[in-house]
């Protein structure tokens, strides 16, 4: 894989990871405002609480200053609406705390994705490179052959020791 290769998928996996980042923010802007519009449903409710306090007590202070016994039919349907009001708000507040968790479990398998497409991208790099590596030694292996059959062809052979022949006619003792 050339150099421009290489930068290419570098450059296509960093567009990915920018993506990603961008799609990240997306959900959490999403959760966050989730959470927000709860929120507000939580303050309404507190809202109709307060109203409800405010009128029992006017209620009760109505009934002090006449000096009369309280009734309670008048005093009930105030009881309740805060009583609804607590669980709404009970109900909203296990809402919360669900979408934080979903949203927490999403970016949890997200990032573990992340983390194996990261391993995966490296492994397939060094394969590459491993590859390479093994292509350029394999290269070189031929090459250094190639080499010494040249060089044993341009040496020249031994030459080959004959057989020494003395002429003993002429031999003077």
């Amino acid at each position: 894989m050339s150099f421009f290769d290489k930068f290419k998928k570098r450059a296509g996996s960093v567009a990915d990871a920018a993506s990603g980042v961008a799609q990240n923010a997306v959900k959490q802007t999403k959760t966050l405002a989730s959470v927000g519009r709860i929120k507000i449903a939580i303050t309404t409710e507190e809202d109709k609480m307060k109203k409800a306090y405010t009128e029992l007590g006017r209620l009760f202070f109505r009934d002090h200053e006449a000096q009369t016994e309280p009734v309670m039919e008048e005093y009930l349907p105030w009881i309740d609406k805060i009583a609804d009001a607590k669980a709404q708000i009970a109900r909203l507040n296990d809402e919360i705390v669900k979408v934080r968790e979903e949203a927490e479990k999403a970016a949890t398998e997200e990032a573990e994705a992340a983390v194996q497409d990261v391993v995966d991208e490296t492994a397939e790099t060094v394969d590459a490179v491993v590859e390479d590596v093994a292509d350029t030694a394999e290269e070189a292996a031929e090459e250094a052959a190639e080499n010494a059959e040249d060089a044993a062809q341009s040496v020249p052979e031994e030459p080959t020791v004959g057989t020494l022949y003395v002429d003993e006619t002429n031999f003077e003792e």
